[in-house]
């Protein structure tokens, strides 16, 4: 938020939690389709259905994992560290 300029803080607000709702729905989705799809290969292999759930888990636990780590990445690659001087009029106080 201290990248966008002070009259556009409600769009930036706005976008910034648009996309932190998208994200975590689409996490959800990509982590529960590569638990399924796991789960049911162990099943379909011989395993029983708890043993095939955690294989699942485990999968989608180390992607998941995975992407944190990238996220990471490139947050520490990208996100800026200085602050951005604001070029304000100065207040003027009258007592």
């Amino acid at each position: 938020m201290s990248s966008v300029p002070v009259d556009k803080a409600g769009v930036g607000s706005a976008v910034l939690n648009s996309m932190r709702q998208v994200g975590g729905s689409l996490g959800i989705a990509v982590m529960g389709a590569i638990l399924a799809q796991k789960t049911a290969s162990s099943i379909r292999a011989g395993n029983s259905r708890p043993i095939a759930f955690v294989d699942g888990l485990h999968v989608g636990l180390e992607v998941a994992a995975a992407i944190a780590f990238g996220a990471a990445v490139i947050a520490i690659t990208v996100v800026r560290t200085h602050r951005r001087a604001e070029h304000a009029a100065p207040v003027e106080v009258v007592a």
